[in-house]
């Protein structure tokens, strides 16, 4: 019995493995979804991680349009870099162990 062309079962070896993924929802309207998704999952403050380009732009002020006329507390890091150091590592971490956050969103 094999998986998808790429793992055999062997005899004496793993005779399972598992594969775990979120749903990743994508399209003119996933974004107006974001308080749906929200509540569904009971999250109540959220933080948004983003870059400082990204968040100039239509979608994220949509999302957070969104999240705000649904009651849903944010606030926003937009300090994410394309090719992360440490410090910026650090700095995303604090952001959000100080945040209270209970769920978070990557833009």
């Amino acid at each position: 019995m094999g998986c998808c062309h790429y793992y055999q079962f062997t005899e004496g070896n793993e005779s399972i493995f598992t594969v775990d993924f979120n749903p990743i929802k994508y399209g003119p309207g996933a974004l107006h979804e974001l308080p749906i998704e929200a509540a569904q999952l009971a999250i109540s403050r959220v933080g948004i991680f983003t870059d400082p380009i990204v968040r100039n732009i239509g979608p994220v002020h949509a999302a957070l349009t969104e999240l705000g006329n649904c009651g849903i507390e944010f606030e926003v890091f937009d300090e994410v870099s394309i090719e992360p150091t440490d410090l910026s590592f650090q700095n995303a971490t604090q952001f959000a162990v100080e945040g209270g956050f209970d769920g978070f969103i990557s833009i």
